[in-house]
């Protein structure tokens, strides 16, 4: 099948593939903190960044395009980068199951009302290509790879507006 790669936050290093599209509506994450809150920031950072995760992972899995618009703010290269491999991934009647992200290290760099920028450590792994008949393969796993990703936040909650490699 050709799949060589793996699926990091908001990059994507594979060949290209997912299988058969279903709309699941969910609203996007919504987070605001307060200072009454006794969560930590970064605790209370990287759940978010879990649940666009977790809505991420659904879009792949669904083989759905449409869903990455829960994740991505409007008009995001990522979001456009992500759609095209979910719509490669299907047009070979394949999808991507198990798309997680596991955070190792998050550090708030800076935050307000409308924008979080973090410092994150991440990597990915368990994802597996799946046919249209069930069979799967698993893909090779992500390294950890240092990010400086930027939220936004929208009507309706954090959205991811951009991420860079920190090298």
């Amino acid at each position: 099948m050709g799949l060589t790669g793996a699926i990091g936050a908001g990059k994507t290093m594979l060949s290209t593939e997912p299988g058969r599209p279903t709309a699941v509506a969910q609203p996007a994450v919504s987070f605001a903190p307060t200072a009454a809150s006794a969560e930590s920031p970064d605790r209370r950072w990287s759940r978010v960044l879990r649940r666009l995760d977790e809505r991420r992972n659904r879009g792949f899995a669904h083989a759905d395009p449409r869903l990455l618009h829960q994740i991505y703010v409007p008009g995001s290269g990522l979001l456009a980068r992500d759609a095209r491999v979910i719509e490669a991934y299907a047009h070979r009647d394949l999808r991507i199951v198990g798309l997680r992200m596991t955070i190792l290290a998050l550090h708030v760099v800076r935050q307000s009302t409308s924008t979080a920028i973090l410092s994150v450590v991440d990597r990915i792994s368990h994802a597996r290509a799946v046919d249209g008949a069930g069979r799967s393969r698993e893909l090779p796993h992500d390294r950890p790879t240092a990010h400086r990703v930027t939220l936004r936040h929208l009507s309706g909650g954090w959205r991811i507006a951009a991420i860079s490699n920190r090298g």
